[in-house]
């Protein structure tokens, strides 16, 4: 699991281009969390959520998600390569990405904020097939289509929850 792969270092960023990734990449370094840093970085996109949710249009939250998605893989795959491992407990900008990934087209409330989150986490860390599949991807495009793939399956499930316990 992720949270086990702690990657160090190959020495301090040295560059602001580098200081740039590592932020983005841990979220704001909530990747450093010492516990739980993928569920944390989840808990810490509401706000990010919240905040697209009341100024975009569905359409356009969908495009912040893509732009999100794309800044993902990229930052990923450059974080992997400064911290030494793959797929190091650090990034969680792929969490964020995936939660929101989660709530694309759910009407928002406490409940299924809540359910996404928790759904979102469960198929990022049981992963059902094919999310384990993804997650072999290299570098990182792997990092993120894990999440990404358990966010549709969290917002599939979210969906058929919602129908039937309205």
């Amino acid at each position: 699991m992720k949270e086990q792969n702690r990657g160090s270092l190959r020495s301090h960023p040295r560059t602001l281009r580098e200081h740039l990734i590592l932020l983005i990449a841990s979220w704001f370094y909530v990747g450093y969390s010492p516990i739980a840093p993928g569920t944390i970085g989840s808990v810490t996109a509401i706000p990010l959520l919240l905040l697209i949710a009341l100024f975009a249009s569905p359409l356009v939250y969908c495009i912040i998600v893509l732009i999100l998605l794309v800044i993902g893989v990229f930052v990923s795959y450059k974080a992997e390569g400064m911290l030494c491992c793959q797929d190091p407990s650090q990034i969680v900008i792929d969490e964020v990405v995936g939660f929101l990934a989660t709530m694309v087209f759910i009407p928002l409330g406490w409940k299924s904020i809540m359910g996404g989150l928790l759904l979102f986490r469960l198929m990022d860390i049981t992963k059902p097939y094919p999310v384990g599949r993804a997650e072999a991807l290299k570098r990182g495009v792997g990092v993120v289509a894990d999440d990404f793939v358990a966010a549709v399956y969290a917002n599939i499930i979210l969906r058929i929850f919602m129908r039937i316990f309205p």
